[in-house]
């Protein structure tokens, strides 16, 4: 697909059915709108969006602008399943990467959850100091 310098590739909250392969341009892609407009990331060409929607219906988590006039290939989830079928070792390789991702998540947010132990813990001690001086 083409679109224009300052088109829109998707727009965030649509739902998502694929993924889409930049191969011509740059895209920018942005949360919110107006002045709580907010850039994630300016793309060149060979990324992938939304490669999460290869596997799994959802909604798209941003919206895509065309930096500059811009070339795109369209990979619909049951393309991309029967090409995991015809090509196992690329279902290998992604289950892996995809596999060490989570692994990353759940080590990044074991942490989160033990700062906020300490924020709770701080919290309740804090409940405490003040009750006692008001005895």
């Amino acid at each position: 697909m083409q679109v224009s310098k300052g088109g829109t590739v998707f727009n965030e909250g649509e739902r998502a059915d694929g993924g889409i392969v930049l191969t011509v341009g740059k895209v920018q892609l942005e949360t919110g709108m107006g002045r709580d407009t907010r850039l994630r990331g300016t793309y060149d060409p060979g990324t992938l969006f939304g490669e999460n929607a290869l596997m799994a219906e959802g909604k798209r988590p941003a919206r895509a602008v065309a930096v500059e006039d811009c070339q795109l290939i369209r990979i619909r989830r049951a393309l991309f399943s029967r090409m995991l079928q015809e090509f196992p070792e690329t279902a290998r390789k992604l289950y892996l990467d995809k596999s060490n991702q989570f692994t990353t998540t759940v080590a990044a947010l074991a942490q989160v959850g033990r700062r906020l132990d300490e924020v709770e813990a701080l919290n309740e001690q804090h409940k405490k100091d003040v009750a006692g001086k008001r005895l």
